[in-house]
């Protein structure tokens, strides 16, 4: 045992309800907390099904066993600043008795790389926003806030980084995530109300 980390897209020897068995187990702690992740529920097929037909997966391996996982799916999204091509990362996990070791580092450079092969030059994720350690982990990575949306449960963080480097300033960003959870504040505050003087 050699104890190296090993950090290569799916091998075909690497099942996909192995992919799913990792993410189920990484984020117990989530749910525990009351932050159920739609994703980290999916089945193996699913994972494949959502990541057809141009998305990567990518595993962390140690001596064989997988330990972590990372995917993104090419995908447009429109923010503030635009409809734009970015690299959807989800799917990515690392179990909890292996964090701490830069394992997730290692699977957010290896999907940052392969976006940039595939002429991606941004990346974009949504977490929960009290998911503070993820939160915490993108932004130094280099990760900005960007959006404030609601969601069928619960509302999302949406993070960007833009890799070839901002083309905003740090203020502007920081103005327009403000705004957006703003709205999103007052929006529900007025279905608050509405609903209470509905009955």
């Amino acid at each position: 045992m050699d104890n190296t980390i090993q950090i290569i897209e799916k091998p075909e020897w690497v099942s996909w309800d192995d992919i799913s068995a990792v993410l189920w187990q990484a984020h117990g702690s989530n749910r525990e907390e009351g932050m159920n992740m739609k994703h980290a529920s999916f089945s193996g097929e699913e994972i494949k099904e959502h990541l057809e037909p141009s998305g990567k997966m990518f595993v962390a391996l140690l001596d064989n066993k997988l330990v972590g996982v990372a995917a993104y799916q090419p995908k447009k999204v429109s923010f503030w600043f635009g409809e734009e091509l970015f690299a959807y990362c989800c799917f990515a996990a690392v179990l909890p008795q292996y964090t701490g070791k830069g394992i997730y580092g290692q699977l957010v450079r290896i999907r940052e790389d392969s976006a940039r092969s595939q002429g991606i030059d941004k990346m974009m994720f949504n977490t929960h926003p009290r998911n503070s350690r993820v939160i915490q982990i993108a932004q130094q990575f280099g990760y900005k806030k960007v959006d404030f949306r609601a969601g069928r449960e619960n509302p999302w963080v949406f993070m960007v980084k833009w890799l070839n480097g901002m083309p905003y300033s740090e203020s502007k960003i920081n103005i327009m995530y403000a705004k957006k959870k703003l709205q999103l504040q007052i929006k529900n505050t007025i279905k608050q109300v509405l609903k209470k003087g509905g009955r």
